[in-house]
């Protein structure tokens, strides 16, 4: 499995890579938008995606589907 980037994740949820990366982080949280457009992607509850440490997220990004061929483009 390729794995994702936060550039990727940055486009699908339309902010910029350096506020995903705080995300990841653990310094900015996921807003109710975000993470309406993320169940909508994965079916992972809205609650979930709000309160998940940095660690859960990642794990929970690993499983986002990913078009490896824009990803190639990139």
């Amino acid at each position: 499995m390729m794995k994702i980037k936060q550039k990727y994740i940055a486009d699908i949820l339309g902010v910029s890579q350096p506020l995903m990366s705080m995300i990841f982080r653990g310094e900015r949280n996921i807003t109710y938008g975000m993470a309406k457009k993320l169940n909508a992607l994965t079916k992972i509850e809205i609650p979930f995606w709000m309160e998940a440490s940095p660690a859960d997220l990642r794990r929970a990004f690993a499983q986002l589907p990913v078009d490896e061929q824009k990803e190639a483009d990139k």
